[in-house]
């Protein structure tokens, strides 16, 4: 492959707000390091900073384009974006060698504006959330009924419209990301988009990067007050139906009576209601959004991770705790099970019925008291995550891959 056909000057779109608090951070972290290591000039273009004022800065040769938060509420929102795209103006030019890669939605309106006046430059966008599998908790079997019914009931119109203008965004896009499997499949299902434009590249994780302090695991717990002989269960992700919160605090009302064991929550706020788990709150932890720091100590305290969602793309939390050598009990939702195979590496809890999460309560707390007495099954779990990671997650994976996609543009 000829270098000219790599060295690129790339413009990443961040969200300062929204990539502190979710895995886009870590992605768009680990995208510059593959694509500065493959000659590639990368400048990061940073929204909802916070910055009172437009700002540049370069730190170890990348450039960051800084913008304030603007007002959120109307006639700004409209014209936001207008604004963004002026400015742009006044520092890039347009070229051949441009790639801007968009990375949070909705992006129509801005990758609009980006298409119009840098016409010579490419799009990419990656597809961190499909625009329907939060809503129907990852049902893909519903949403092919949505697409061919087009719309009916307010509910479905709501996420068929949604689908629409990432479908618009998916258009204006060079070539379109997809992080997992069940993403791909998706859009051959219910879309026309070119196959030819769409490239699936899971996420990596540097293992290199995270250089803390050795210390032992009883040392942590003393550290945080947490019993030698207590099995703690670590959930890392937002508190939302979507990510199975409600089903895994029922599971543990359930566990508790008869296993030592307590849940940690390590995630940002949001609106759901603990009221109807009081009664189980006694035997969870819960953090609220702690730095990376902390959280890295967690995975080293933990004994068990639980990735409980019922739809993901390509967890960064998911490939953390395998990089920590936890044994991993996860879903079999959309997304989660291209990373995580029964047997393999986790021990899967399938979700069942999804009109009641009976079902997938009972198949929790099953998974839960397995890998508790199976010490060998954990242990070769953890084995098997490892092997994982180095052939599908690596760095120098994501590196090739990115590599062959600026090649196709």
């Amino acid at each position: 492959m000829q270098r000219r056909g790599i060295a690129k000057k790339v413009y990443i779109f961040d969200d300062y707000i929204t990539s502190l608090r979710n895995g886009i951070g870590v992605y768009v972290k680990e995208l510059s390091h593959c694509l500065s290591a493959i000659g590639c000039t990368v400048t990061f273009i940073v929204l909802n900073s916070k910055c009172e004022n437009f700002t540049v800065r370069k730190n170890r040769g990348i450039c960051y384009l800084y913008f304030p938060m603007f007002p959120n509420k109307p006639p700004v929102i409209p014209e936001r974006n207008k604004v963004i795209s002026r400015f742009l103006r006044l520092y890039i030019e347009d070229g051949v060698d441009n790639v801007f890669f968009f990375n949070h939605s909705p992006a129509n309106v801005l990758m609009g504006l980006i298409k119009q006046y840098y016409p010579s430059s490419k799009l990419v966008y990656t597809i961190h959330d499909l625009a329907w599998s939060s809503c129907l908790l990852g049902d893909a079997c519903r949403m092919e009924q949505i697409v061919g019914q087009k719309r009916k009931g307010r509910k479905n119109r709501y996420v068929f419209e949604n689908w629409k203008m990432q479908l618009q965004t998916m258009d204006m896009a060079d070539a379109v990301v997809c992080l997992s499997e069940d993403t791909l499949h998706s859009l051959d299902k219910l879309s026309s988009f070119p196959s030819s434009r769409i490239h699936l590249i899971p996420n990596a994780l540097s293992l290199d990067k995270r250089k803390l302090p050795v210390v032992a695991k009883h040392e942590l717990r003393e550290k945080f007050g947490i019993s030698q002989s207590e099995t703690i269960l670590l959930f890392v992700g937002r508190m939302a139906e979507a990510k199975g919160i409600t089903a895994l605090l029922k599971a543990l009302s359930l566990i508790r009576k008869y296993k030592n064991i307590r849940l940690v929550i390590a995630g940002s706020p949001t609106t759901f209601d603990l009221n109807p788990f009081s009664e189980v709150m006694s035997n969870v932890i819960y953090l609220g959004y702690i730095d990376k720091e902390k959280l890295y100590q967690w995975y080293k305290i933990a004994d068990i991770g639980m990735m409980t969602s019922y739809t993901e793309q390509c967890s960064y939390a998911g490939l953390e705790m395998m990089s920590y050598g936890l044994p991993v009990i996860a879903s079999d939702g959309f997304g989660v099970r291209c990373m995580f195979k029964d047997g393999i590496n986790t021990v899967t809890a399938c979700i069942g019925n999804r009109a009641s999460n009976d079902e997938y309560v009972q198949n929790i707390v099953s998974a839960v008291m397995k890998l508790v007495d199976d010490n060998q099954l954990r242990m070769q779990l953890i084995l098997n995550a490892k092997e994982i990671l180095e052939q599908r997650y690596s760095i120098n994976t994501m590196k090739a891959n990115y590599q062959h996609l600026l090649a196709s543009l």
